[in-house]
């Protein structure tokens, strides 16, 4: 039913009472019909690229919803009287609408591991969302988000981060605790620096920070693995110098560890001449 111009929904599909999955993604809705709340086993609704400007108050009757794919609507606000209901949810899409902030409630969504809010216009992430524990993946990118804050590191399951786009001027120290990140990106910020604790993503397989404003990165970067994908172009590096970081973790670790020597010979030279003074 997706990619037909509907402008509505006919009042019988409530009587596909069986039906596991609904797409009607790219059409023209504005509204679902009440009666798809007789399809009480719904696990997937996805309607997607339609005229919604709120989450429809229907999907409070469908208790055993896993996926609510909502993207490229007008969606304003998330109504958590009409989520709450919805305990089953794990994957909550909900990217280029218009949504200003992430809600009190939002707590109450303990089963979900995916939540997508790209394309808003979100200013800060909330304290609440960090009770969210079961999450595995958010994705915030395109937004206007300046500051992460420490509790981050309350989501211990967390596998992706992504926060491209915003107006993060700095990565916490905090985000070491999240030792099961595999995929941290926050490209196209303001950032200027990187904090050591970034060596205990110990399981970290892509870092992007891109187009910030990055003058040097920690020496412990290093300790990173040398299958990670490090990208680090468009900055301001000058230490490691931006052409040798933009040649990867190799070129990297080879860097500092020189760097290192050098910097212990210059100081075992700087030794030696004041014992020779003395």
């Amino acid at each position: 039913m997706s990619q037909n111009s509907l402008k509505s929904l006919p009042p019988e599909i409530g009587n596909l009472e069986v039906l596991r999955e609904l797409h009607v993604e790219s059409n023209k809705l504005e509204r679902l019909p009440d009666q798809i709340k007789n399809i009480t086993r719904l696990l997937t609704l996805s309607v997607s690229g339609n005229r919604l400007t709120k989450i429809p108050p229907v999907i409070r009757s469908l208790h055993f919803l896993n996926d609510l794919l909502l993207f490229k609507n007008k969606i304003r606000a998330i109504d958590m009287e009409v989520l709450v209901s919805c305990q089953s949810l794990i994957v909550l899409g909900l990217s280029s609408n218009r949504i200003r902030e992430i809600p009190e409630g939002i707590s109450q969504l303990q089963h979900v591991r995916i939540i997508q809010l790209d394309g808003n216009s979100i200013s800060e992430i909330p304290e609440e969302l960090f009770e969210v524990t079961s999450l595995k993946y958010l994705s915030l990118n395109c937004n206007r988000i300046e500051h992460i804050p420490n509790s981050i590191s309350r989501l211990s399951n967390l596998v992706g981060l992504l926060l491209d786009s915003n107006s993060l001027t700095e990565v916490p120290d905090a985000i070491g605790q999240l030792v099961n990140l595999r995929v941290l990106s926050v490209k196209q910020n303001y950032i200027e620096s990187i904090p050591e604790s970034i060596s205990s993503l110990v399981n970290i397989e892509l870092l992007d920070v891109c187009d910030n404003r990055l003058t040097k990165l920690p020496s412990t970067i290093s300790a990173l693995g040398e299958g990670v994908e490090l990208k680090v172009s468009n900055n301001q590096l000058q230490l490691p110098p931006q052409e040798v970081a933009d040649r990867g973790i190799i070129s990297i670790k080879t860097f500092l560890g020189t760097q290192l020597v050098q910097d212990e010979d210059r100081r075992s030279e700087q030794s030696e001449f004041e014992t020779t003074a003395i």
